[in-house]
């Protein structure tokens, strides 16, 4: 199972570049888009499966490692771009 749910992310990265056309603007938004309805998808499957427990922790650490892959990514796209 854990196999088939990382090859829907794969698939989804080897989509954006032939999806997304315009500014980095635009591409960034696409990436944070898919893979936010990627993530919701995938958490709400394992939720109905497993009912794992999920506290302020963890939505936290979750929260800022989006904020720094974020960053990163604006970072990077306008770093090619120079």
């Amino acid at each position: 199972m854990a196999l088939l749910i990382a090859l829907i992310n794969i698939v989804g990265w080897v989509l954006i570049p032939l999806t997304v056309k315009g500014s980095p603007a635009h591409q960034i938004a696409g990436m944070g888009l898919g893979a936010f309805i990627t993530a919701f998808i995938t958490a709400f499957i394992i939720y109905l499966c497993t009912r794992p427990a999920f506290d302020a922790a963890t939505w936290g650490v979750a929260f800022i490692a989006g904020m720094l892959w974020t960053n990163g990514t604006i970072h990077l796209l306008y770093a090619h771009r120079c």
